[in-house]
């Protein structure tokens, strides 16, 4: 084989292997922000499909590290420990009451190891963090402003509902989001949406402390100021007693002088 010829089949693989990082990347950012508004995939009839989809990913992943000849696995403790989450799911099945309930659940966490590893493994420069974090972030923003507009009296929630009716969605895709006083928004469950919404609040306030341009740090605060508020009216004692416990942690955590 001519060297311009082998310039050639080089040239071609690396494009390959650039338009897979770009799916990929994009793949993972869809698969990032649209669960929380499918009750968080606690329904089966929304966790078969979003499996497939990230299965599906992980096969493309596979592939797209054969062709950079990457075959390092885990390169860190953080990804042994969370392949230890499934090795334990699995052995699990094994003396579960249900093993079909058993085996689901194990896939699970497959699911989220996949997903977990993707990114870790994707996230290698600055700007593809910055836009896993933003994607978290802006996910769980829309998450506290539908549960805030059923607070007050649902009109975006109809306006969503309509919209996806006319998509050919069966019955409201929102519902449930305010009950006894309590905001349930999308994840129809106000202590696991505290949960959740208390996660995010610390990502945003990590982006605060990455950015410095004064516009850049009010639309954090804003954002932050939705996630605190919508947090504070699930009224989940268990989540706000753990949450200056977060603080403290987090401000020793910080970066000296953030």
């Amino acid at each position: 084989m001519s060297k311009r010829k082998q310039n050639m089949n080089t040239l071609k693989t690396e494009n390959l292997i650039n338009r897979l990082r770009i799916f990929l990347i994009a793949a993972l950012t869809v698969i990032i922000f649209y669960p929380p508004y499918l009750q968080g995939l606690y329904f089966e009839k929304h966790v078969l499909p979003t499996q497939i989809i990230i299965f599906t990913t992980f096969i493309v992943f596979l592939t797209y590290k054969w062709l950079k000849n990457d075959f390092k696995f885990f390169k860190t403790p953080i990804e042994y420990a969370s392949l230890g989450f499934v090795i334990i799911y699995f052995i699990s099945i094994f003396v579960a009451v249900h093993t079909r309930s058993a085996i689901i659940e194990w896939l699970k966490y497959c699911m989220y190891f996949a997903v977990f590893y993707m990114i870790s493994d994707l996230a290698d420069d600055l700007k593809t963090k910055l836009l896993f974090l933003w994607t978290i972030v802006i996910s769980g923003v829309g998450v506290s402003i539908i549960g805030l507009d059923a607070a007050l009296g649902g009109n975006l929630v109809g306006i969503l509902n309509k919209f996806f009716s006319l998509l050919g969605v069966q019955g409201n895709l929102f519902f449930g989001l305010f009950e006894g006083n309590r905001i349930h928004s999308t994840l129809q469950y106000p202590n696991a949406l505290a949960s959740y919404l208390m996660a995010v609040f610390f990502v945003t306030i990590g982006l605060f402390m990455v950015y410095n341009q004064w516009w850049q740090k009010i639309i954090l605060g804003s954002l932050s100021f939705i996630l605190f508020t919508t947090f504070m009216l699930t009224q989940s004692r268990g989540a706000q007693l753990l949450f200056p416990v977060a603080v403290i942690i987090l401000l020793i955590a910080a970066p000296k002088g953030s």
